[in-house]
C-alpha cells in the first residue's frame, strides 16, 4: 500500500479475500502452502456469533462475516518488513495461484 502524503502508515495487517473459483485455490489451502514455506498467513478471527461465549445469543444475518471468515487471509506483515520481504510474500502467493489469471494486487 502507498502512504498518503499527509500520513505515516504502520503497514500492518494486509488482508485479502481469496476467490477460490478465480484463483483455483481456496484460502485454507493457500494458508497451508504459505505455512509450508514459512509464510505466517492467518485467517481472520471467527465471527462473534460463532464463539462459545455467545452461542446462546441471538444472531441476525452474519452471512458476510461467515464468508469473510472463510475466504479472507491476513498476509505476513510487520513494521519491520523490508521491501524484499514484501516481494517474497507476493511471489509465494503468485506461485500458489493455479490459474493464469493473476490477481490485480499481484500484477
Amino acid at each position: 500500500m502507498h502512504e498518503a502524503p499527509w500520513a505515516f502508515s504502520t503497514f500492518w495487517l494486509y488482508t485479502v479475500l481469496v476467490d477460490g473459483e478465480r484463483f483455483e485455490i481456496g484460502s485454507r489451502e493457500l494458508l497451508r502452502e504459505l505455512a509450508a514455506v514459512g509464510g505466517q498467513t492467518r485467517p481472520l478471527r471467527q465471527p462473534l456469533h460463532r464463539s462459545k461465549a455467545h452461542r446462546n445469543s441471538s444472531s441476525y444475518g452474519g452471512r458476510v462475516a461467515e464468508v469473510v471468515n472463510q475466504d479472507a487471509l491476513s498476509l505476513p506483515s510487520s513494521v519491520g518488513l523490508c521491501p524484499e520481504g514484501v516481494s517474497k510474500v507476493a511471489e509465494l502467493v503468485r506461485a500458489s495461484c493455479r490459474t493464469s489469471h493473476t490477481p490485480t494486487w499481484l500484477a
